[in-house]
């Protein structure tokens, strides 16, 4: 059987193959993926979508539901960030919790990390200095105030206003020319 043929079979065959299709590109996955995961070539699998009007309009809702998955995770990682306690890192005696313990936003907020290992004159180690870095939260409170429309940016005004009209408004009723 052609290797076409054989992936047409696979996917036919596959009861729950639109759901699969549906639910991995509407979550934020890509297309090479899916074919891995439905063990299909890529150039079989989207040659047998493009055939049939149902199974691209099927493809294409599943993309416009993975924008509003991508538009969903870029608010929840800016949330994260914008409320960020660093306190929430340290342990009560003021030393760097472990990362498995950090919370999720904590986690999601890290720019990087540096840890160094000291040591004394003898070369025996004394300890590590650890740098934790955090992405901003100024700019993450200031794009996720963007987006609920906090900061208005430009203000489009529209109207009809002649120079005369400027004129005659400028003046106080006491200056008005008879």
């Amino acid at each position: 059987m052609p290797a076409y043929q054989e992936s047409v079979k696979k996917l036919e065959d596959r009861p729950d193959c639109f759901e699969v299709i549906f639910a991995h590109l509407a979550n934020g996955g890509d297309p090479f993926s899916l074919c891995e995961l439905l063990g299909v070539n890529y150039a079989h699998f989207n040659y047998w979508i493009q055939r049939d009007p149902r199974r691209r309009k099927l493809l294409e809702e599943a993309y416009m539901r993975q924008k509003d998955w991508i538009i969903n995770r870029f608010l929840a990682e800016i949330k994260a960030i914008s409320f960020l306690k660093v306190t929430d890192i340290f342990e009560k005696d003021g030393t760097i919790k472990p990362v498995d313990q950090w919370p999720e936003n904590a986690c999601a907020s890290l720019d990087g990390m540096e840890v160094i290992e000291t040591f004394d004159d003898d070369g025996n180690k004394t300890g590590y200095v650890k740098k934790v870095k955090f992405n901003s939260k100024l700019k993450a409170i200031e794009l996720l105030g963007r987006d609920l429309g906090r900061f208005v940016q430009a203000v489009e005004v529209t109207g009809k206003i002649t120079l005369e009209d400027l004129i005659n408004n400028s003046r106080l009723p006491s200056e008005s020319i008879n």
